[in-house]
């Protein structure tokens, strides 16, 4: 088993930018290799769909 994680900081400014350098920095820790993500973003602060859909694009890209 392989755990990696990564916190990313004042994800309600930028979300978009911040859920991308999010995903860059987990596929860098972890590869490509299949796996589950558990995400806690501070659901009060933070535009939730942007930080997805900006962590979903890096993983589009390769």
């Amino acid at each position: 088993m392989e755990a990696v994680t990564h916190l990313q900081r004042n994800i309600s400014k930028h979300s978009y930018r911040k859920g991308e350098k999010a995903g860059e920095a987990l596929l860098e820790k972890g590869g490509e290799t299949p796996g589950t993500m558990l995400l806690f973003p501070d659901g009060f602060a933070a535009n939730i769909s942007g930080l997805l859909r900006g962590f979903q694009v890096v993983r589009f890209m390769l």
